[in-house]
């Protein structure tokens, strides 16, 4: 069996770095992306084979709900986690909370990170095109 792919998109290269590194010590194949729009040409390259996205709700251009939109049109079912050092910020809330979407705030562990992958790697997908 195929080892699970996950795409982390994530703006700060040492947090990013740290993310890649946890996740493929769990046996992941890691894609990275800085921003959404480099993602989005990450996708448009490899296709629809990436299982899961772990992404940062306040990204600098695209927000993390729209990336998550608009990968979600090329990888139908695809998982989604978000992170963010402001939970308690209000698009955070606006945009991730108040519609029951997967968030892991910063900082956390690495177990914490890889528990949260493994149960929604596990559990069906979230459509991520009804974010309305």
């Amino acid at each position: 069996m195929a080892a699970q792919t996950i795409l982390v998109v994530e703006d700060h290269a040492l947090v990013r770095d740290t993310l890649i590194r946890t996740l493929m010590s769990a046996g992941y194949q890691v894609l990275s992306a800085a921003s959404g729009e480099e993602a989005l040409t990450l996708i448009s390259a490899t296709g629809p084979s990436i299982d899961l996205l772990v992404c940062d709700v306040l990204l600098p251009g695209i927000p993390g709900t729209e990336l998550a939109r608009q990968i979600g049109a090329h990888c139908p079912g695809i998982h989604c986690l978000f992170i963010s050092g402001l939970p308690e910020h209000p698009r955070v809330v606006r945009e991730i909370v108040d519609y029951g979407l997967n968030l892991l705030p910063k900082p956390f562990l690495p177990h914490a990170l890889i528990d949260r992958v493994r149960q929604l790697l596990g559990d069906r997908p979230r459509v991520l095109t009804a974010i309305v």
